[in-house]
């Protein structure tokens, strides 16, 4: 997952960098790597109004993959890319924007 704003600034620092060798590998824009059951658990706590609409237990059943390992490192060292916004903000915007439309 990565908010939009990081994105932005990783587009902007990708025009802005000089060539450096590898340059054609695409970047990971990351904060971190996560679970579906720390969303659930995000969720769950931050929109408890919602609780009765999210997976219950054995989240982690459920999915073949529960996570997907990320390597920013090509990031934070050719862009410079070091500090995200976090990922619980981007989750609940996402959860908050998705019931607006929702109710439409």
């Amino acid at each position: 997952m990565i908010d939009v704003r990081d994105a932005a600034r990783a587009h902007l620092l990708a025009l802005s960098t000089p060539a450096v060798p590898g340059r054609d590998k695409r970047f990971i824009i990351s904060a971190k790597s996560f679970t579906w059951k720390e969303f659930v658990e995000l969720y769950r706590k931050e929109r408890s109004g919602l609780k009765d609409r999210l997976p219950r237990e054995n989240l982690e059943q459920g999915f073949g993959q529960t996570s997907a390992p990320l390597d920013i490192e090509f990031a934070k060292g050719v862009l410079g890319m070091k500090e995200y916004i976090k990922w619980e903000e981007t989750a609940l915007a996402a959860l908050d924007a998705a019931l607006v439309l929702e109710k439409k």
